[in-house]
């Protein structure tokens, strides 16, 4: 009788672990494909605007007369188009990673880092400093040592 309920607490939890993995899976999931549509929103409207602003010679025209006009809102409107493409593509390589290898935290993240370096080796030459002002202590004589 204990086997079987041991049995049945293991599907239980099996089945909610299931469920909260999905769950990961589908968050990180909505976030890559959030990057992926800023991305193709910004692209669209950079190649629309750049087509609105070719110079086309009539007959008698030369091909090289600069615009006779330039307004102040198109360079806003670049930077932030050019922004948002940036933000973008950054955001769907962050998200398509953590999608990939399973991060939905820092924590997971650092803890993931660590064990790649401590696997190849690395691990060893990282030192973890137990105070945070000691490095600031090492920079400052550093500093000083200039000076002198």
């Amino acid at each position: 009788m204990s086997q079987y309920n041991s049995e049945v607490m293991d599907n239980v939890s099996n089945k909610y672990f299931n469920n909260d993995k999905n769950y990961r899976q589908k968050e990180q999931m909505i976030r890559f494909f959030a990057g992926t549509a800023l991305t193709l929103i910004c692209s669209r409207m950079i190649h629309r605007t750049m087509n609105t602003l070719k110079y086309k010679p009539s007959i008698f025209h030369s091909n090289n007369n600069p615009p006779k006009s330039i307004y102040q809102g198109e360079a806003t409107k670049a930077l932030m188009l050019s922004s948002g493409l940036s933000l973008g593509l950054f955001s769907m390589f962050i998200f398509g990673g953590c999608w990939i290898y399973d991060i939905s935290t820092l924590k997971e993240f650092s803890q993931g880092m660590s064990g790649f370096f401590k696997r190849h080796g690395l691990g060893s030459q990282l030192k973890e400093t137990e105070d945070p002002n000691d490095s600031l202590n090492d920079i400052s004589q550093l500093l000083d040592d200039v000076d002198e």
